[in-house]
């Protein structure tokens, strides 16, 4: 089974979880204008995995491990169905109303009963995605 790996460090370990914060990078990471650029996505994330007890501390670089299919999966619910969605929205709007406003409004719009779905869902979602955390090994 594939699997893919981020590189974070633990935030705080308390009983059988851990929090941990990796940065993501942009595909514009390698790029030489990087530190002038605006649009270069490095925002850090966290995430809760478990644990056992003792087994991290506050501030141990650790690796973070999702199989490939859950990551295609958080892929599909985050952007590939929204995407479809609101243009599904937008065309059915626009043949319907034949103004171009009022369907890039409609579909912008419908993408907020489908995120407020995806937040309701969150607890059974987090179920469905399982984080593994290891420890870096010593260099």
């Amino acid at each position: 089974m594939s699997a893919v790996s981020h590189r974070g460090v633990v935030l705080s370990a308390s009983g059988t979880t851990v929090t941990v914060r990796f940065e993501t990078a942009s595909a514009c990471g390698a790029c030489a204008a990087k530190t002038n650029c605006t649009f270069v996505d490095n925002a850090g994330r966290e995430i809760e995995a478990p644990c056992k007890a003792g087994q991290f501390q506050a501030g141990q670089p650790v690796n973070i491990i999702i199989s490939e299919s859950q990551g295609y999966t958080a892929i599909l619910l985050g952007y590939v169905l929204p995407f479809v969605w609101l243009v599904a929205t937008l065309a059915a709007v626009y043949a319907l109303t034949g103004s171009e406003t009022v369907g890039g409004i409609a579909a912008l719009a419908s993408l907020a009963p489908y995120y407020t779905l995806v937040w309701l869902l969150r607890r059974r979602l987090t179920k469905r995605f399982e984080f593994r955390i290891k420890e870096v090994a010593a260099e």
